[in-house]
C-alpha cells in the first residue's frame, strides 16, 4: 500500500449519480487520502492505519474489464466498521474481516435500509425492537403489509430498517410502492450473504427475484455482501465496483483434519473425547444432514445423548428430525446445551457469543452435506467472541463419483445451453406474434421447452437453467449455474481424492494437520436410521391431523382459497408446505374431506405416489370435450383388451402429441412403467391374459373410488400445466 500522488486522476462519476465513485483529497502534510469509497465517507482521521500515517487505510484500482473498480479498505485487528466509516460502500462487498459489524453499522446508519437475508434464523438473530421483521414469526405468523405500512408511517422512527427473509421482499417492494414511496430511490438495498442465494436458488427459485430488485435501485442504493464472495456468472453482478474489506492480520486457523470412512462413528468418538477431557465445555458440530446428526446421538453413550446435553439447531422444517433434541440460540446468542449440532441454517450470517469446540463435518454421500471451503470459512465465522474458538477440528470423507465436468468450460457450457433454450423461446414468440393460427401451440411448449434446459448433477439434484424473471422474461438462471460451478468444483478439487481438502486448507492456514483415520467398519443397524425416520414421521402425521381439521373448517365457512392457501405455504416449510401446495392444485374440484384424507393417506409417500394421484385427480376433473381426455376415449375403446405394448405405444403417440414428450420404449429408464401408471390415471380396466380390459373412463386410486368433481377443468386450458409426466425415475 502506497501514497498516491497529486497526478493520480480521479475515478470516473457514477453514471446514475453525481457522486464520484471514491473522493480523493489531500492531508495537512499534503499527501493524497482517500475520504469516502463508493459512497462511504471515511471518518475523520480515519484515513490511515497507524498514528504515524505510513500506512494508507484505502487502495484502489481498475480492472481490465470495462473499467470496474477495485477498492481495497484495511481493518486493525478488533476494530469496528462503525469507527472507521458512516456507511456501507455500495457495489459488491467483499467482508473477508469477520465479525466487524457490516450489518450493525447499515442497521445503525442514516438512511433507510431494506435489508435482505437468506433465512428467518439470520434476520430475527440482528432484529431490534427498533427494526421492522419482514417474514414468518415465531408464532407462525407471516409479517403483514398493515404491519409493514403502519412501521413505514411511524413518524418516531426516522431512518427506517427493515430485516426481510429473501421470499418476502416482494412484499416489502409493493407494500412500500403502496404506501406512495419510491422504494428504489428512497432506500438503500443490502442483500447479506449473497453466496448462499446462489447456493440455495435451486431449491428456493424466489431468491432470484432478489437480484431482479436489486437491478431497480439506483447503483448507488444497492449492495451484495458476504464473508465469502464467489465469482458470479450473471454479467450486470460481474461489473458491480468491487470492495473488499481486510484486516491486516490474516486469521491463523489451527485445523486438525481427519479423514475417515464413516463420518458418524468417528464422530461420535470425537464427541465422546472432548466431552471426557473437557467436561465442562461447550462442543458446536456443523454437519448439514439431520438424519445424520440424530444418527450421530445414538451412537453417543446415554449419559451423553439426553435432551438437555444435546441440541439440534436447524430451521422449522427439519423441526419433526430434530424432534425433542430441536433448539435455538438463547437471548443472549449463547449455544443451549453442553454438545450444540447446528445445520446450513446457522451456518451464515449469525453471531454466536459463546466458546466452545468447534467439529465441522463434510459428508460427501450427499450433495448438501458436502462442504466447499467457503462454507468452512463461514462456519468457523460465527463465533464472536475473539480467540474463543477452543479447539478447531473438521471431519471429511472423499468420494467414489465419476463424471467430473471439465471446470475451464462448464460454466460457458451449462451458459451455452441456457442460452439455446432463450432463443428457442424468443423465436416462438416472435413467430407466434405472426402467425395467430400457432399461438396456441406455442402457448403449450413453453413450459415442454423450459423443463427440458436442466441440468442433473450426480443424480441427485437437477437445477433449471432458465427462469422467468419479475417481468416474465426468460433468462439464464446464472444462480443456479453458479450453484452448478460451486459443487462441481468442491467435489472435482477437494472431494476427489483422500487429501483434496487438505491441500486447499494448507495453503489458507498453513498450520492444519493431516490425520488419516484407520478403517471403521460401516455401521450395518439399520435400526437407528429406522427409528429416526419412524419418530419424524409420527411427529408430522400429528400435525397433519389439525391441518385437515383447520382445512376443512375454513371449507365449510367458505373461505378455502388460493389466498389463503397461498399464505399457509409461505408461512409452512417441508411436508407442511407440500401439502398445502397439492391441496391448492386441487380444492376447487373436489371436495375437502376427500381430498384431505387421500392427499394425507400418501403424505409420507414418495413423490411418484402424488404423480400418479394428481393425473387420476386432473383427469376425472377434466371435461368432456377437453382434447386429451378425447384423444384417451379415442385410442382405448371400452370393452375392448391392450396389451401393455399396445398401451405403450398409444399413449406415447398422445404424450407427443399433448405434452411434446417422447418417450420411447426401448430406453433402458422405465418409460413403459411410467406410461402403465399414466393409463391406469385415465382408464378403469381389468388385467386379465396379459391384456388389460377397459371397462370405463373414472378410474380408481389404490382401489378408492373418485367422486365426481365439483368444478371441472375447461377444455381451453393446456394438458401441460396440470398433469405430471415425467421421461426419468424420480422418486
Amino acid at each position: 500500500m502506497g501514497k498516491y500522488t497529486k497526478g493520480k486522476e480521479e475515478p470516473k462519476k457514477d453514471p446514475l449519480d453525481s457522486q464520484p465513485v471514491t473522493s480523493i483529497d489531500e492531508d495537512e502534510n499534503g499527501n493524497v487520502i482517500y475520504t469516502s469509497i463508493a459512497g462511504a465517507d471515511l471518518l475523520e482521521g480515519k484515513y490511515y492505519l497507524d498514528e504515524a500515517k505510513t500506512k494508507l487505510r484505502v487502495d484502489w484500482s481498475f480492472g481490465d474489464e470495462k473499467n470496474k473498480r477495485y477498492t481495497t479498505l484495511y481493518m486493525n485487528p478488533d476494530e469496528w466498521l462503525s469507527n472507521v466509516i458512516k456507511m456501507l460502500p455500495y457495489g459488491l462487498i467483499d467482508k473477508q474481516a469477520t465479525g466487524i459489524g457490516a450489518t450493525h453499522l447499515e442497521l445503525h446508519s442514516q438512511r433507510s435500509s431494506i435489508i435482505v437475508t437468506p433465512t428467518r434464523a439470520l434476520a430475527l438473530n440482528k432484529k431490534k425492537d427498533e427494526f421492522l421483521y419482514v417474514g414468518t414469526k415465531e408464532d407462525q405468523r407471516a409479517t403483514s403489509k398493515a404491519e409493514i405500512k403502519a412501521y413505514l408511517n411511524n413518524a418516531n422512527i426516522q431512518y427506517k430498517k427493515i430485516l426481510v427473509v429473501a421470499d418476502s421482499i416482494d412484499k416489502v417492494i409493493e407494500a412500500i410502492k403502496e404506501n406512495n414511496e419510491n422504494v428504489y430511490a428512497n432506500y438503500f438495498l443490502m442483500v447479506d450473504e449473497i453466496d448462499t442465494l446462489q447456493s440455495d436458488n435451486s431449491f428456493r427459485p424466489a431468491l432470484s427475484r432478489v437480484i431482479d430488485h436489486f437491478f431497480n435501485f439506483k447503483k448507488q442504493r444497492r449492495a451484495l455482501l458476504s464473508a465469502t464472495v464467489r465469482d458470479f456468472t450473471h454479467p450486470d453482478l460481474q461489473q458491480e465496483p468491487l470492495t473488499t474489506i481486510k484486516s491486516i492480520a490474516p486469521l491463523q486457523r489451527n485445523i486438525d483434519l481427519f479423514y475417515t470412512n464413516n463420518i458418524n462413528s468417528f464422530l461420535a468418538e470425537k464427541i465422546k473425547e472432548i466431552s471426557n477431557n473437557h467436561p465442562t465445555e461447550k462442543i458446536l458440530i456443523a454437519y448439514n444432514s439431520v438424519l445424520n446428526i440424530r444418527h450421530t446421538i445414538e451412537l453417543l453413550p446415554e449419559e451423553l445423548k439426553a435432551y438437555n446435553i444435546c441440541a439440534i439447531l436447524c430451521s422449522e422444517a427439519s423441526n419433526d428430525e430434530a424432534g425433542n433434541y430441536f433448539g435455538e440460540l438463547t437471548e443472549n446468542y449463547l449455544l443451549p446445551c453442553r454438545i450444540n449440532f447446528m445445520t446450513c441454517t446457522y451456518f451464515i450470517g449469525l453471531d454466536i457469543k459463546d466458546d466452545y469446540h468447534l467439529i465441522t463435518v463434510s459428508n460427501c454421500e450427499k450433495v448438501y452435506s458436502a462442504l466447499p471451503v467457503n462454507k468452512i470459512i463461514q462456519i468457523y465465522g460465527r463465533c464472536r467472541k475473539p480467540n474463543i474458538i477452543l479447539s478447531d477440528t473438521i471431519l471429511y470423507n472423499n468420494t467414489n463419483l465419476k463424471y467430473f465436468r471439465n471446470l475451464k468450460t462448464y460454466r460457458e457450457n451449462l451458459m451455452k445451453k441456457a442460452q439455446k433454450v432463450i432463443d428457442l423461446l424468443k423465436a416462438a414468440n416472435t413467430l407466434k406474434e405472426s402467425d395467430k393460427d400457432i399461438k396456441d401451440l406455442f402457448d403449450r411448449i413453453h413450459k415442454a421447452i423450459v423443463e427440458r434446459a436442466t441440468e442433473r448433477l450426480f443424480n441427485q439434484q437437477s437445477f433449471e437453467l432458465v427462469r422467468d424473471t419479475m417481468t416474465e422474461k426468460p433468462e439464464i438462471s446464472y444462480f443456479n449455474i453458479d450453484a452448478l460451478y460451486e459443487k462441481m468444483e468442491a467435489y472435482s478439487i477437494l472431494y476427489s481424492s483422500k487429501k483434496g481438502l487438505y491441500n486447499q486448507l494448507k495453503k489458507l492456514y498453513p498450520a492444519t494437520k493431516f490425520n488419516n483415520v484407520p478403517d471403521i467398519k460401516e455401521d450395518k443397524d439399520k435400526k437407528i436410521k429406522d427409528n429416526i425416520k419412524e419418530e419424524s414421521n409420527q411427529r408430522f402425521l400429528f400435525r397433519l391431523s389439525n391441518i385437515k381439521d383447520e382445512l376443512t373448517s375454513m371449507f365449510q365457512s367458505k373461505n378455502l382459497d388460493n389466498r389463503y392457501l397461498k399464505k399457509k405455504i409461505r408461512e409452512s416449510d417441508g411436508k407442511e408446505k407440500e401439502f398445502y401446495i397439492r391441496i391448492m392444485a386441487h380444492h376447487q374440484y373436489y371436495d375437502i374431506i376427500f381430498l384431505t384424507k387421500i392427499l394425507s393417506d400418501i403424505a409420507l409417500e414418495n413423490k411418484k405416489k402424488y404423480r400418479n394421484l394428481n393425473n387420476t385427480l386432473i383427469f376425472r376433473a377434466l371435461e368432456d370435450n377437453h382434447p386429451f381426455k378425447l384423444q384417451i376415449y379415442q385410442a382405448f375403446k371400452e370393452g375392448k383388451k391392450y396389451s401393455s405394448k399396445d398401451i405403450g405405444e398409444l399413449l406415447g403417440t398422445i404424450i407427443k402429441d399433448q405434452f411434446f414428450k417422447t418417450l420411447s420404449l426401448s430406453q433402458k429408464r422405465p418409460s413403459l412403467s411410467m406410461l402403465m401408471n399414466l393409463f391406469n390415471s385415465c382408464v378403469d380396466s381389468t388385467y386379465t391374459r396379459s391384456e388389460y380390459l377397459v371397462k370405463g373412463y373414472k378410474p380408481k386410486f389404490k382401489d378408492v373410488e373418485i367422486p365426481e368433481p365439483l368444478n371441472k377443468i375447461s377444455s381451453k386450458e393446456y394438458a401441460t400445466n396440470y398433469f405430471k409426466i415425467t421421461t426419468q425415475s424420480k422418486k
